[in-house]
């Protein structure tokens, strides 16, 4: 999904330290796959109430030191896609594309990371996804690389800790914050509904011969609450 200088850059990073079979899936899923992805949004001008977490969370912007929460060392024989989360992540960091938040728990340890993006930064968005995702209207703003930390998963930080973070849009001048999951994500899907957010777009990439398209589907109401239905089960 990145750049072909992040692309290179994270190749070379894998190489050199023994991830062989990494870039191996990688090309493979390059060479032909489909990936199917919805686009969720929230209107911001309403109220949301997410279920509160058994700890309490304090958001503040992504300081230097967080890196150490995306550092591959400890995940050697981890899985690819455990990889590529923390790979994608520091790719985003280093491609200068501001706004990340770092959600932090009571006992001051860092347990959510996530960006959020204004219009202000299509250009630069565009450079970097190339076409993955739509560009922002103004009057929204995109939430993209929400990560959490093994140490800190299935607490139910996510909903909480997203609904904090979209709600500093508002701050930018957005109704609408938005959200792209993809579809085997259920754990983030529900987080995205816990916290107000309501799936509007079918997205699907299609990679042929290692060049990707990328496809844009509006869901009907009727779709949307079949889809919805079937996450909450």
């Amino acid at each position: 999904m990145a750049t072909s200088f992040h692309k290179i850059k994270g190749a070379l990073y894998l190489l050199s330290r023994g991830y062989i079979g990494v870039l191996l899936e990688e090309a493979k899923r390059e060479l032909v796959s489909e990936e199917t992805s919805y686009a969720f949004r929230r209107d911001l001008s309403l109220p949301v109430n997410p279920r509160p977490t058994p700890m309490s969370l304090t958001l503040r912007p992504f300081e230097r030191a967080d890196i150490a929460l995306l550092a591959l060392d400890n995940i050697r024989h981890g899985s690819t896609k455990a990889l590529m989360d923390r790979i994608s992540r520091i790719a985003l960091l280093e491609a200068g594309i501001p706004s990340c938040y770092v959600a932090v728990a009571a006992d001051g340890s860092p347990c959510f990371i996530q960006w959020l993006i204004s219009p202000a930064e299509n250009e630069k968005l565009d450079a970097y996804y190339k076409g993955y995702f739509l560009p922002l209207a103004h009057d929204e703003v995109l939430l993209e690389g929400a990560y959490i930390p093994e140490s800190h998963r299935g607490k139910g930080i996510m909903g909480p800790a997203m609904s904090q973070v979209a709600e500093k849009g508002r701050a930018m001048g957005a109704r609408w914050a938005v959200t792209y999951v993809e579809d085997s994500n259920l754990p983030s899907i529900r987080g995205c509904l816990e916290c107000g957010f309501h799936p509007y777009l079918r997205k699907k990439a299609l990679w042929r011969g290692f060049r990707r398209e990328v496809f844009f589907t509006p869901l009907s109401e009727e779709e949307c609450s079949r889809l919805e239905g079937s996450w909450q089960l």
